[in-house]
């Protein structure tokens, strides 16, 4: 990136997740805020990340952050919040102005901490930058992005795991019949009944 050696502004990623697969028309269930590069002649913008905490320290995604925990925005479908400002610091200036950064990496280090919850959907990346000092004290500079590029991976699915076929019983073999042998019929057995007879008088 190009940009003024004087003012006040910054450069940063605005990520933002979802619990579903379909699209919302809100902003999401969670957010990522990446401040990649601060440039701050008051220094106040670099020192709200100063430690002690809130603010923790973590190297994940190829940089080094200072971040804080936002369990709960409304804004965000009263979803987390994660805001992480690069490192290092340099006075007045903050994090880099060329920056490689995984951010499905951050999200499964968000995931592990347990300050994001699994599975959830990317909605959107913005990226860009938000001025507070204008005018003169910009010294005729410009803001210009040189080179921007988001790369999506998609996520290898889960393999459903195969079912243990059933065994098959082995069926009985028939008995094997006997050859040569004569079947007799069975007797015919009769018995005579003797009649009931009636007689009056």
């Amino acid at each position: 990136m190009t940009t003024p050696k004087a003012g006040r502004y910054m450069a940063l990623w605005d990520i933002y997740f979802q619990k579903t697969a379909t699209v919302q028309n809100d902003q999401g269930d969670a957010n990522l805020m990446l401040f990649q590069y601060i440039w701050d002649r008051t220094g106040w913008l670099g020192s709200d990340s100063d430690l002690p905490p809130p603010y923790n320290e973590v190297t994940v995604g190829g940089m080094t952050w200072r971040y804080k925990y936002i369990a709960s925005e409304a804004r965000v479908n009263n979803g987390p919040v994660i805001v992480m400002y690069a490192f290092p610091r340099n006075g007045i200036q903050l994090g880099t102005q060329s920056a490689n950064i995984d951010i499905k990496a951050i999200y499964e280090w968000g995931v592990s901490q347990k300050l994001f919850a699994s599975g959830l959907y990317l909605k959107g990346v913005q990226v860009g930058w938000e001025t507070i000092e204008t005018g003169p004290s910009l010294d005729g500079g410009k803001f210009q992005t040189n080179n921007f590029k988001v790369s999506l991976v998609e996520a290898t699915p889960t393999p459903t795991p195969t079912p243990t076929p059933t065994p098959v019983p082995t069926p009985t073999p028939l008995p094997t019949p006997v050859t040569g042998t004569t079947v007799q019929p069975m007797p015919v057995i009769s018995r005579n009944v003797p009649a009931f007879a009636s007689s009056g008088t």
